[in-house]
């Protein structure tokens, strides 16, 4: 059977081969360092081939790790043994005392009770913190409910001044048409002709006024929908105290069960006579809505 080194090349490349007494290998002297003189003299001992000898040393260097980890343990163990006793003898002092001063035991039972005392306070500020905090949710989806009636009612408000106002741009313009189709230049022409440019400046008043009125109800929902946003990222929750709304209480907007009601301050007045079988009417100034 031919033998075949590390190297792989069989026994006819070199004459002197040696074999490793642990894996029973055969090796070229060549190929790990062993002539034939030196081996003359490891004939009357083991000889290891390189394979073994690096096995070997790392196994001694894992037992020694593992000797020094085991000394380590030993050594831990010993310094929990030495403090359990300690432990064991301080406690053993401390049921002796409590045993034979009854003040103590008496302070540590009146202490017990209050940290259960505190206990049930805590819970019940819990429970309290939990009914504050549905208490200021309901109030804010009412708080939110009435700004949405007022900001309708202030819509509808709105609308009745425009179409008003509209009507009244009809008449004074059928009434401006009659006065300069008409060529008379009689006194009660005159004083039409003063009361239409009267009625003209105070259109465009109303006009100015209406559009005043447009700008602060936009104000107002932009206000209320930060006011909404600032509300819910409320997190913490607060000792609830009497809501503050912030709708306004004047003499034309009242609070009554809930509800928003309005009242139109509009009121007519006639300005001259009817000529042409028309009517012109004044308005008075609506109300504003205000924070």
């Amino acid at each position: 059977m031919a033998l075949y080194c590390i190297c792989r090349k069989p026994e006819g490349y070199n004459r002197f081969m040696i074999e490793c007494s642990t894996c029973l290998e055969w090796y070229h002297g060549s190929c790990v360092g062993v002539t034939k003189k030196n081996s003359q003299g490891l004939l009357k001992q083991d000889w290891h081939c390189p394979k073994f000898q690096k096995s070997m040393h790392s196994n001694q260097d894992r037992d020694g790790l593992l000797k020094t980890e085991i000394q380590g343990m030993k050594e831990s163990l010993h310094l929990l043994t030495t403090e359990l006793k300690a432990q064991e003898v301080k406690l053993s002092q401390i049921i002796y005392d409590l045993k034979s001063n009854p003040a103590e035991s008496e302070e540590i039972q009146s202490l017990r009770r209050r940290v259960a005392e505190t206990e049930l306070l805590l819970e019940n500020k819990s429970r309290q913190n939990e009914e504050h905090v549905n208490t200021i949710r309901m109030l804010q989806n009412e708080r939110d409910g009435l700004l949405k009636t007022e900001i309708q009612g202030m819509k509808e408000y709105l609308h009745l001044l425009t179409t008003e106002l509209k009507a009244q741009e009809v008449k004074l313009s059928q009434i401006i048409y009659d006065l300069k189709s008409n060529p008379a230049e009689s006194e009660e022409i005159q004083s039409l002709r003063r009361r239409v440019a009267e009625t003209e400046l105070l259109l465009e008043n109303k006009s100015r006024q209406n559009e005043e009125q447009v700008k602060k109800i936009q104000m107002l929902q932009n206000e209320i929908e930060e006011k909404s946003k600032k509300i819910s990222s409320f997190s913490t929750p607060l000792e609830v105290k009497s809501p503050k709304h912030s709708i306004r209480k004047d003499d034309n907007s009242r609070i009554q069960s809930g509800k928003i009601v309005k009242k139109k301050s509009l009121s007519l007045k006639k300005t001259f006579s009817q000529p042409c079988g028309m009517d012109m009417y004044d308005y008075n100034d609506a109300h504003d809505f205000k924070k």
